[in-house]
């Protein structure tokens, strides 16, 4: 009942490098980090589609200060390191 188990192993190989020799380039050429990083900070708060056909069905609108106290919650959050937050406001 000893039987040994063969198991064939494939040979390892090295991976196929760019011919030229240059490492790709990012679609975001020219632009520096700082300015990449001030677009997406500038763009605020993002609420999923689910959330928002959610708002949407129900018909919902919310006030601008419920939309304060939920930017106060997703900070507040972001603050404990979270990066993406659900809060919920009554």
């Amino acid at each position: 009942m000893t039987d040994k188990i063969f198991v064939p192993l494939a040979p390892i190989r090295p991976i196929d490098k760019p011919a030229s020799g240059q490492s790709q380039v990012s679609k975001t050429q020219g632009k520096s980090f700082k300015d990449i990083l001030a677009n997406e900070i500038g763009k605020g708060l993002k609420f999923s589609a689910h959330a928002k056909a959610r708002l949407e069905a129900r018909n919902i609108k919310l006030t601008e200060s419920q939309l304060n106290r939920i930017y106060s919650g997703v900070d507040k959050a972001a603050s404990k390191g979270a990066c993406e937050s659900l809060v919920l406001v009554d």
